[in-house]
């Protein structure tokens, strides 16, 4: 299964990228995200492994995201995995009179019980890489002003 998803970000690349790649502000706009643990190499590097969790509500869902593409600040493709689930994703970024045009390319491929199911399921699939691209438009345009209302601005 296969689609594309473009949305623009009222931000420079350079800040958009900064954001995106810094781990601990991951959880902020990835819904249900609970833990980023490196397991090899140093984040957002090529060939970089991290153990994500997400806590979907009914339960948790763990994947190993590997980083198999780096040409920043232009683009990057990272592959995440679960037992019945491999997801590739090249993510390229564009500027724009200052702004960012974000494009995402996505496959999956299935297996196990997921075979027979993620077929069906394209348009939540499709959703969902909508919804998290919005709430990371969001999380970047509203990143100075959390940081200013947080009693803890250092820590954002």
């Amino acid at each position: 299964m296969k689609y594309n998803h473009t949305i623009v970000i009222n931000h420079s690349r350079g800040r958009v990228l900064e954001l995106m790649m810094a781990t601990e502000h991951m959880p902020k706009w990835q819904r249900g995200l609970t833990v980023v643990e490196t397991l090899e190499g140093e984040p957002f590097t090529l060939n970089a492994k991290t153990r994500l969790v997400f806590d979907t509500g009914k339960k948790s869902l763990e994947m190993t995201e590997t980083l198999i593409d780096m040409r920043l600040p232009d683009a990057y493709t990272a592959v995440y995995e679960t037992d019945e689930l491999w997801h590739r994703i090249s993510n390229m970024f564009s500027e724009l009179d200052g702004k960012t045009l974000w494009s995402t390319e996505n496959e999956f491929v299935f297996s196990g019980f997921m075979r027979f199911l993620g077929p069906l399921m394209k348009k939540a699939f499709m959703k969902r890489t909508e919804y998290e691209m919005a709430r990371f438009k969001e999380f970047v345009e509203d990143f100075d002003q959390i940081k200013e209302e947080s009693p803890n601005s250092d820590e954002v």
